[in-house]
């Protein structure tokens, strides 16, 4: 299997702009204190710096849905500006976990990609797996997105063989 760097967030390359909370206090979250038993949800507006194969400027909503068990479900939109101008939407969907250390956490999931751009049309078929960590509190989080590639994962190669009857 082969994994192609798309692009990675490096800790201290990453804004909160905004936070949206839908009832509770997103500190208060972060500190242990979850006030009801149907867990949470804020919109962390973010903005970042990539660098790799997408090296630019990204800006973030990250929609988190946070159970009382500290278990949180992601939805991610961003709009990806490159340093030649063009512009990606990515979308993906995620999972976070407390992390090792106290206050960490540990997140993966998967984007999908879109562009007109003819340069760049080829983030139209690719999907990319995202593995995240770090200090949310802060926005002290690394993240690191790779497309995979694997003559496995391809259908026409999986169906030169006959199904067993």
């Amino acid at each position: 299997m082969e994994l192609d760097l798309l692009f990675e967030v490096t800790p201290g390359h990453r804004k909160v702009t905004e936070i949206v909370e839908y009832g509770d206090n997103l500190s208060d979250i972060m500190n242990g204190k979850m006030s009801g038993s149907n867990g949470a949800c804020f919109d962390l507006h973010v903005v970042a710096d990539t660098t790799g194969k997408l090296t630019g400027k990204t800006r973030a909503i990250v929609t988190m849905f946070i159970k009382p068990n500290g278990e949180t479900s992601l939805n991610l939109r961003e709009a990806l500006t490159l340093t030649t101008g063009e512009c990606i939407h990515l979308e993906g969907t995620g999972i976070s976990l407390p992390g090792e250390k106290p206050g960490w956490v540990k997140a993966k999931g998967s984007f999908k990609f879109f562009t007109t751009s003819k340069s760049y049309d080829w983030v139209n078929t690719t999907m990319a797996v995202f593995e995240a960590w770090g200090d949310p509190g802060l926005m002290n989080i690394a993240l690191t997105a790779v497309s995979i590639t694997d003559p496995v994962f391809v259908p026409h190669r999986i169906m030169k063989k006959p199904l067993a009857a």
